[in-house]
């Protein structure tokens, strides 16, 4: 697996949790981001990037801090990858 799939995986799965954990649908984060539900799952389960605007926009939705959730997805990632 290369870093960049693990990073994709790591992020997928955590905005995954924090969108469940408010209630929030991906049909939901799709209307807010102007995009499909299917390319909200295509980032969830890793396999597309987050386009960074989109994900600036998905961090404000939810309420967490795009800094915080890169700490935590990167930190994540280097300990599954070493």
């Amino acid at each position: 697996m290369t870093a960049d799939s693990a990073i994709r995986r790591h992020l997928g799965r955590y905005m995954t949790e924090v969108r469940q954990d408010s209630g929030i649908l991906q049909r939901e984060i799709a209307a807010e981001l102007g995009v499909t539900r299917y390319a909200v799952s295509c980032w969830e389960n890793g396999r597309r990037a987050v386009p960074l605007e989109a994900f600036i926009r998905w961090c404000t939705f939810l309420h967490i801090t795009p800094g915080d959730t890169l700490t935590h997805v990167l930190a994540k990632t280097r300990r599954t990858t070493s």
